[in-house]
């Protein structure tokens, strides 16, 4: 295996950087260079360009950034261990996660049929699954992230890295070990993602909405428990195919619910993937309702 280097942490250089550290480790030159892009995406969003336009000019906004941010990074360093990995865990995925959000989106948007409601709706709601199968591929780092855990950060998130990790298919730390780390660019993809999750399920909704789709009244019937409740209902009948011999995706089953409730579909992929992540008791609402319906049967034929 070729040889990996260790960068030392730099000296403060030029620019000012450490002048323009606050006590908040967050607000350092760096993360102004991220809120200031994403100012400018906010504007953005406010002009009148179609969503493809609008995906590569922010495309090439965000370039610009990562290239700045980069060229600073490599010229200034860290000033510690805990700011190093406090850039490569939070400040460089936030950017790079909407470089490739909106690569996606371009893709995406460039190859949505251009025909019926339904149509659309089948090629976003694939998109959704592809999306999910990577959630569950990388489900441990998203709950050490979401966990706010630190354990392995100095592993994860630091330049030092002598030996890849095993089940990481981020080599960009191997190309470039100056400004990556092993997990950085897999957790930009993971945010992307869930960004990008939400976006098209809203554009479902949007679908449904237009086809004139109106499901139930909006009061007849409602939702009244917790969202991982339904979702192991879900997860439970795809997984025994009792509707069509099994042949109905989980995104289907999912749409399906949310009109029937009226409930936000992204809140309830969110719900899907955390039973999906459960180590212990993933079956709590299943247990629930056996416990209920024995419960029901013996009081009945006491």
């Amino acid at each position: 295996m070729g040889q990996f280097y260790i960068y030392p942490n730099r000296a403060k250089g030029s620019m000012n950087y450490y002048e323009l550290k606050t006590h908040n480790m967050e607000k350092t030159v760096y993360s102004n260079m991220v809120d200031t892009l994403e100012d400018k995406l906010n504007k953005l969003k406010q002009e009148n360009h179609d969503v493809i336009t609008q995906a590569g000019i922010a495309i090439g906004l965000c370039l610009i950034t990562y290239s700045e941010l980069k060229t600073i990074v490599l010229k200034n360093g860290f000033e510690s261990d805990k700011e190093e990995i406090n850039f490569f865990k939070y400040i460089k995925p936030r950017l790079c996660s909407k470089i490739t959000f909106y690569r996606k989106q371009y893709i995406i948007e460039s190859h949505r049929p251009k025909s019926t409601n339904t149509l659309q709706i089948e090629f976003l709601l694939k998109e959704i699954e592809k999306l999910q199968l990577f959630f569950e591929e990388h489900h441990a780092l998203i709950e050490y992230y979401r966990s706010r855990q630190t354990i392995f950060d100095d592993k994860y998130f630091k330049r030092n890295i002598t030996e890849p990790l095993m089940g990481t298919n981020n080599y960009a730390y191997l190309t470039d070990p100056q400004f990556s780390t092993v997990y950085d660019g897999i957790l930009a993809d993971i945010l992307a993602y869930e960004s990008l999750e939400k976006y098209l399920a809203n554009e479902i909704q949007k679908l449904q909405h237009t086809e004139g789709n109106s499901g139930p009244n909006d009061h007849e019937y409602v939702w009244t428990g917790k969202l991982t409740w339904l979702a192991e209902m879900i997860y439970g009948i795809v997984e025994t195919g009792v509707i069509n011999n099994g042949n109905i995706s989980v995104n289907k089953l999912i749409q399906l619910f949310s009109k029937i409730f009226r409930l936000p579909s992204e809140d309830i992929y969110n719900a899907y993937r955390s039973v999906y992540s459960r180590k212990t008791e993933p079956l709590i609402f299943i247990e629930k309702m056996r416990e209920a319906l024995l419960k029901k049967i013996n009081d009945k034929y006491k």
